[in-house]
């Protein structure tokens, strides 16, 4: 068993918490490396097709926006060498299939999470049917990497429709602490 430190989830929902809990490191033939520029166009080619069901989800508040991919490609080039970021990929038979990024997050100054937050934003797994063994990979070095680098809080972003993903982030430990509501004006 090891000890979950606090999550949180937001976007969908916000999900904060701890728990004792055993997650698979990876699955067989699943390697979980840190990120390089040479990564970038495939994790761009995976939030592009990411969003696309994003946007099924809330058609307003995920529509992507005119030249979104090369966007994504200057921010996720950015954050693979910043040395406060944590960039990780999933990779399987030498082709990217999931990735996570995680970048400093200041709480906000009436709360007091404990130390430093982190944020988890784009986490991606190209095939959604393998959040259960990608996914959870990912997580896993994501909160190893957290405890070594002595955050006490990280926040995940999820839709609030996206089952697989909310799935896996309740069998992590997660709890909902908030959710986002929109509305056309």
């Amino acid at each position: 068993m090891q000890r979950r430190d606090a999550v949180v989830l937001l976007c969908g929902a916000f999900f904060v918490g701890s728990c004792d809990m055993d997650v698979p490191d990876k699955a067989p033939g699943l390697a979980i490396r840190p990120a390089a520029i040479g990564d970038v166009s495939a994790m761009v080619g995976m939030i592009q097709d990411y969003r696309k069901t994003l946007a099924e989800f809330q058609p307003q508040f995920w529509k992507p926006a005119f030249g979104a991919s090369a966007s994504s490609a200057a921010y996720f080039g950015g954050l693979v060498v910043r040395e406060d970021a944590l960039c990780l990929v999933a990779e399987e038979d030498g082709k990217a299939i999931g990735f996570a990024l995680v970048t400093p997050t200041p709480a906000p100054p009436v709360y007091d999470p404990g130390g430093p937050t982190v944020t988890l934003d784009d986490f991606c797994v190209a095939d959604s049917n393998r959040w259960p063994e990608v996914g959870a990979a990912l997580l896993t070095q994501v909160r190893k990497a957290g405890r070594e680098r002595g955050w006490s809080q990280l926040v995940v972003v999820s839709p609030e429709r996206h089952d697989q993903k909310n799935a896996l982030l309740q069998t992590a430990g997660l709890t909902i602490a908030s959710n986002w509501w929109t509305t056309p004006l």
